[in-house]
């Protein structure tokens, strides 16, 4: 069947403008630690590296699932506008998990915060992720807390490696001011009032990963 459908693509897309990596890649321009290889291929290539780190290589994303991961991973203020059960806290799962384990070095890594209107729904993305972190090996290895996800009543919390994925509860904002996060996700946006976005959510992301790093880089482009 792949066979098909592949031959099916070369009748609207010409061969010669297809790149594989592993067979077009010049050898010096490879790297030569295969993890790193692993890696840099998977944050290239999110929903390719969601069929190898949330299951078993059997993890499947629709094509337009496919499309919305990328454009998630790669846009800084995206909105999901989709249907009632078109799979919105399912693809902010596969973000937020994907970022987490790939979004990271030595030292330090990615902080997800997550929040909705209703704690409770920002439960059932967190939900998602603890259904992804039981099927596949790989979140099971990187998961610091042998039980997966830590639940409090105040928040819902998973880390992998040096990153953390939190789910808050919103309220009026004022029990969670002061979080910082390097990723924020807001489901049902529609239902979060205007003035606690803009005063609390968006501050939670007033902070990059390396500040140092950041201000070096605004200062080379002034």
């Amino acid at each position: 069947e792949d066979l098909v459908v592949s031959e099916c693509i070369l009748d609207y897309i010409d061969s010669k403008t297809l790149f594989n990596y592993f067979t077009d890649t010049p050898e010096y321009q490879r790297l030569k630690d295969p993890y790193e290889e692993f890696v840099a291929l998977c944050r290239d290539n999110p929903a390719w590296a969601a069929k190898y780190i949330l299951g078993k290589g059997d993890f499947e994303l629709l094509p337009f699932q496919a499309a919305i991961l990328d454009i998630l991973w790669n846009k800084t203020f995206p909105l999901l506008i989709l249907t009632r059960g078109g799979g919105k806290s399912f693809i902010l799962a596969v973000y937020a998990t994907l970022r987490a384990i790939l979004d990271q070095n030595s030292k330090e890594g990615s902080k997800i915060v997550i929040v909705s209107a209703s704690f409770r729904q920002s439960k059932v993305v967190m939900e998602y992720i603890e259904r992804f972190w039981r099927m596949s090996p790989i979140l099971q290895a990187a998961c610091d807390n042998p039980e997966g996800m830590k639940k409090h009543n105040d928040k819902w919390e998973f880390r992998f490696g040096n990153s953390t994925i939190v789910a808050l509860p919103l309220g009026d904002g004022q029990t969670i001011r002061g979080i910082r996060a390097t990723h924020v996700l807001a489901d049902e946006f529609g239902s979060i009032p205007q003035d606690i976005f803009e005063v609390v959510v968006r501050g939670f992301a007033a902070v990059s990963q390396s500040p140092v790093d950041k201000v070096r880089y605004i200062h080379k482009i002034n």
